[in-house]
């Protein structure tokens, strides 16, 4: 019930979207910040709408919330794949300085990850889930405009701090020449 909901915020006096991305056409994902009674905590939440046609109205459901740690950081962007649709993804996070991996893995026709890492800078890039030949990934060709004028696909580092988001990271290169990736 809504009283109860506004009752459950009545000490909230901040609460900021650090980051929102459809990850499948009935899902959506999201970084929330948020100060309640003078403390501020960073959530992962994910949802899902469900039609109820009794009410006819939308319902949030399936309501997941994570309480992120103060040192960790966020890389989020949308995904893309050369065909029709999305194939199911491992998407990977890979730190330049240690070579430390990390890594979401997508369903079918998710158009957006959210991954959690420590402070660093990352190369981003995909690959499509039991095939580890071929790769997408973040590079030169995504802000080139990703067009036959763009042969440029070397890999961009992300840098983010603890408690930062990185957004707009799109996983969308998969063009560049093999093994590039």
């Amino acid at each position: 019930p809504l009283a109860r909901w506004r009752a459950g915020y009545a000490g909230t006096s901040e609460l900021r979207v650090e980051a929102a991305a459809n990850a499948a056409a009935d899902r959506s994902i999201a970084i929330v910040s948020a100060v309640d009674n003078g403390l501020r905590a960073r959530y992962l939440v994910s949802w899902q709408m469900s039609w109820n046609s009794a009410g006819n109205t939308w319902l949030l459901d399936q309501p997941k919330v994570t309480l992120l740690q103060p040192d960790i950081a966020v890389i989020t962007g949308g995904l893309a794949y050369p065909s029709e649709g999305i194939p199911p993804l491992t998407v990977f996070a890979r730190n330049v300085n240690s070579g430390q991996h990390y890594r979401v893995d997508t369903v079918q026709n998710q158009s957006a990850y959210v991954l959690l890492v420590p402070a660093g800078t990352y190369e981003v890039f995909a690959y499509p889930q039991g095939d580890g030949t071929f790769g997408g990934g973040y590079t030169q060709f995504v802000p080139c405009g990703q067009n036959a004028d763009c042969a440029d696909h070397s890999m961009i580092s992300v840098a983010v701090e603890a408690g930062g988001v990185a957004t707009d990271i799109a996983v969308v290169d998969w063009y560049a020449p093999d093994g590039a990736i």
